[in-house]
Formats: C-alpha cells, sequence, structure tokens
C-alpha cells in the first residue's frame, strides 16, 4: 500500500539564537529550549484511486535536554491538528534524539532513543515504534533527495519581517505495511 503525502510547507528558517545544528525535513536549526515554530499544512493523501486532502497546523518545539549513553540529546514535541473531511484529528508525539543525529544528512527517527505519541485525542499514549512512527518521518525525514532552494519570502513574525529562504525536497519511509512518500 502506498500513501503520498504532499505538504506544499514553506520551510522557514527563523533566525532563532541557537545551537546550529539541522537535519533533513522540517528542522534545521535547534533553538533555545521552548522555542517553537507553527506551520500551517496542506496534504494530500492517495491510497489506491482514492484521493483525500487534509489542513491544519503542526506546531514543532524544543522542550528539552537530555543525556543518554554519554549523547547529548535534544527532546522535539510535535503537535499537529489536521482536517480531513469534517474530522479533525490530532496527533501529538515527543521524540528524543541525540544532537549528533540533528545534522542534515542523518537519520534522526532511526537514532532516536525513545519516544512516545498519542494518535488522535482519547486514545492513550504509546512508546513509538517502526509501526506507529505517525508523521515524524516526513517531519523529522532521512536525507532529503531532489532537493530544491524556494525563493526567499517576507515572513511576519514577533521578530518583524524577516526575509527566509525555504526548500522543497522528497522522503519516503515505510510504516508498518504502507510505503509514504512526502514532498
Amino acid at each position: 500500500m502506498t500513501r503520498n503525502l504532499i505538504m506544499p510547507l514553506v520551510i522557514v528558517l527563523l533566525l532563532w539564537e541557537a545551537v546550529p545544528v539541522s537535519a533533513d525535513g522540517l528542522l534545521y536549526q535547534l533553538p533555545v529550549d521552548g522555542a517553537w515554530v507553527l506551520f500551517d499544512t496542506k496534504v494530500t493523501m492517495t491510497r489506491g484511486d482514492q484521493k483525500r486532502d487534509a489542513t491544519g497546523q503542526l506546531r514543532m518545539a524544543s522542550v528539552g535536554t537530555a543525556t543518554a549513553d554519554g549523547k547529548k540529546c535534544r527532546w522535539i514535541e510535535f503537535k499537529l491538528a489536521m482536517k480531513v473531511d469534517d474530522n479533525e484529528r490530532v496527533i501529538v508525539a515527543k521524540v528524543l534524539v541525540p544532537e549528533l543525529h540533528l545534522n542534515e544528512g542523518q537519520k534522526p527517527v532511526e537514532n532516536r532513543v525513545r519516544g512516545w505519541i498519542r494518535l488522535g485525542e482519547g486514545t492513550d499514549v504509546v512508546e513509538l515504534t517502526e509501526q506507529n512512527l505517525g508523521p515524524i518521518p516526513g517531519f523529522m525525514a532521512n536525507p532529503l533527495t531532489d532537493v530544491e532552494l524556494l525563493e526567499a519570502k517576507l515572513v511576519e513574525s514577533p521578530l518583524g519581517k524577516l526575509s527566509c529562504v525555504g526548500l522543497t525536497g522528497r522522503a519516503e519511509f515505510v510504516e508498518g505495511t504502507s510505503t509514504n512518500k512526502a514532498t
């Protein structure tokens, strides 16, 4: 089964006061703890010959540090609120990843130390496994392919108007019996 996730997101490289660490996907610079970014999302899901569109918001936050096996790690939290047809679904996940795997070209999801996910309100919080990663691999992708820089856009923020460069790329990941493709 193949599921295509097409996310035409402008990946905003905000000028956070941060440690210069990056990863593929939406995470390119680690901010100070407590900092977060909010993305408007549009997703097209294809299963067989059926297509469904979803819109919503993704909030990514740096929510702490820890040391695991002698490696400095970062807790990254995701909250994805999506509306498909008339149904809203909220997915919340928290992942502990060694900072050395939060660099471009690395595989942060595959090298996670631990994490948890809740795949909808009213559901149990469960440990992340290869079978229930939810949207995390699409947002913390393995190395992207077909990477292209996008034209700079003027973004209004609490920091004022910022000229932000974006990029687009592709990632593919397997979850359970589904192969997922994200743009």
